[in-house]
């Protein structure tokens, strides 16, 4: 037996990322902690707000549609490349509803 590390070991430690370096950036992190659920909220609002039907209907289709996506997004958001592009992800959803939202107004 030899006492030689292991080529993964090695490869490891050639990366910078071992035990102690998990790979997340504080921008991920913040982006599945505060950009999610914001997001979330936002896609929720535009549904109960821009949906054809009753308003008991939209509303509760806006509810339900916001705690599956922000389970989503908080799952999805870690695992991007950066957190620029976690909360590029959450800007691409969120600022055309909240445009949307500001252009429509209260419903009528």
């Amino acid at each position: 037996m030899s006492n030689a590390p292991s080529p993964v070991a090695e490869g490891l430690a050639r990366s910078g990322r071992g035990r102690a370096d998990p790979g997340h950036s504080r921008a991920r992190t913040l982006a599945a902690l505060l950009g999610a659920p914001l997001t979330a909220g936002i896609v929720g609002a535009g549904l109960a707000r821009l949906l054809p039907v009753a308003e008991s209907w939209s509303a509760a289709w806006g509810y339900h549609v916001l705690v599956p996506l922000w389970v989503l997004l908080a799952c999805v958001l870690p695992m991007q490349r950066s957190g620029l592009r976690a909360w590029s992800l959450c800007a691409a959803i969120a600022v055309p509803l909240g445009a949307a939202l500001l252009v429509a107004g209260p419903r009528p």
